[in-house]
């Protein structure tokens, strides 16, 4: 009887100890990573738009993000310090974890010429002159299977841009024939052109883009 209780708990802990790295695995967020995202529109950086990308990816604690981009400046720093022995432990033998998902991530369209609005006029040699531009910026993101290079998915994100500028011209002209005072030629103009257009819709892009991954290839 003892015997027979004994072999039944061997066989439950045999059991749990070959199905623990399985649940271990299930319950564990994916690696993923990003090298670069592509951008072919002026305003947009491409280097900040990865910047943006990664971080977006981390805050939706959907994901474990492997560093890629500055690898020199940080693992790769701190591997060389370890194999000098100038640091404690064994990093320096550690291989980097491997990714499960690359995305690659393009911006491929800046149509910010959709409607344009304008309003200028002029008041005793004073010139104001205004414009609106309104469009759309897009993002395409492939998702590949880091083992074998494969395409498994895709998906694309659109955000409408706002941009917008106010020039005045003719201040000299304005100050001489309205208040009378001698600028002797002397003429100024102003001009001020904001992007806070763009800059909020590339930030919403992405996060429209991480929260359509997170739903398809993150852990819930």
């Amino acid at each position: 009887m003892i015997k027979s209780i004994s072999m039944k708990w061997v066989w439950m802990i045999g059991a749990i100890l070959i199905l623990l790295p399985t649940y271990a695995a299930a319950g564990s967020k994916p690696m993923v990573t990003i090298y670069k995202v592509k951008s072919t529109v002026r305003e947009v950086s491409s280097a900040s738009a990865t910047d943006m990308f990664i971080t977006a990816l981390v805050k939706s604690h959907r994901f474990t993000v492997l560093e890629r981009q500055r690898l020199n400046e940080s693992v790769y720093l701190e591997k060389q310090l370890n194999q000098q022995g100038q640091t404690t432990g064994n990093v320096a033998q550690k291989r980097l974890t491997g990714a499960k998902y690359i995305f690659v991530a393009t911006i491929t369209e800046a149509n910010s010429d959709a409607n344009k609005k304008g309003l200028a006029g002029s008041f005793g040699g004073l010139g104001v002159e205004s414009s609106k531009k309104e469009g759309e910026i897009g993002m395409d993101v492939r998702i590949l299977d880091a083992s074998n290079g494969a395409i498994l998915d895709a998906i694309s994100v659109r955000k409408k841009v706002t941009q917008g500028g106010v020039s005045v011209s003719g201040v000299g002209s304005f100050l001489s024939s309205m208040a009378g005072i001698n600028t002797h030629g002397a003429d100024v103009s102003l001009s001020k052109n904001s992007n806070e257009g763009i800059d909020k819709a590339l930030r919403a892009l992405i996060d429209q883009a991480v929260s359509k991954l997170a739903k398809r290839y993150g852990k819930n």
